[in-house]
Parts: C-alpha cells; structure tokens; sequence
C-alpha cells in the first residue's frame, strides 16, 4: 500500500476542497503553454531554482519560439512564484495561491466545527 505522504497533494483532497479549484487563463495561454514546456523551475544539486534570463533564451534559441521582453519576463517571474511556492506548500495545510480566500475560511470553520463536535463528545 501506497504510503499517503508520498502521494501527491492534490489527490489527498476533497473534490469541493477549494484548495483543489485552479484558476482560469485568460489571454496568457501561450506563456503558460511555454512556461510548462520548459518545465516551471530549474532542478540543480542543491535544490530547485527559478529560471535565469539565460535560460529564457535558450529556449527561445532551441524551440524557435521569438518570445518578447515582456513574455520572457512574466515566464521568469512565473518561476520564482512556482519556486516559492513548491517550498511553501510543502506544509499540507497552506492554501494554493489562487484560492478563494473566503472559501478557504468557511471551509476550515466547518472542519474545525467537525472536529471539535467529534472530539468533543469524547472528552
């Protein structure tokens, strides 16, 4: 059996989890097309690494893909962000960064209001 910690996140949650909804794309499908053809963030021997202007350019150099300033830009930001946040979600408990924050609260209280009435009647 399949240890639950190495499972990936996303299958630990509930379908209504508003920690599992990702966010539409609107006029930037093409970055986000690019962004995960070079794989998000850079893998080295100590650890992941956003991606450098020189990385930009080599894709654009090996892919054919004439990206702008402004795209390449926003792919490189996009990977510090990746980066951050394959750190920060590490703990199970920290929201994705496009969840609905007001979501989220309600949903804890309900959990938590779950928990404690469980629990409660133990005690």
């Amino acid at each position: 059996m399949k240890d639950k910690d190495t499972e990936p996140r996303i299958k630990t949650l509930e379908d209504e989890s508003p920690f599992k909804a990702l966010p539409e794309i609107e006029n930037a499908e093409d970055l986000a097309h690019h962004f995960s053809r070079m794989g998000q963030i850079n893998q080295g021997s100590m650890g992941i690494t956003p991606f450098t202007w020189g990385d930009v350019q080599s894709y654009c150099q090996q892919s054919g893909v004439p990206l702008s300033g402004w795209e390449s830009e926003q792919i490189i930001l996009m990977s510090r962000e990746y980066a951050v946040m394959s750190q920060k979600s590490k703990q199970k408990t920290y929201p994705a960064p496009y969840a609905d924050e007001s979501k989220i609260t309600s949903w804890r209280e309900v959990l938590s209001k779950g928990i404690k009435d469980v629990f409660g009647k133990i005690t």
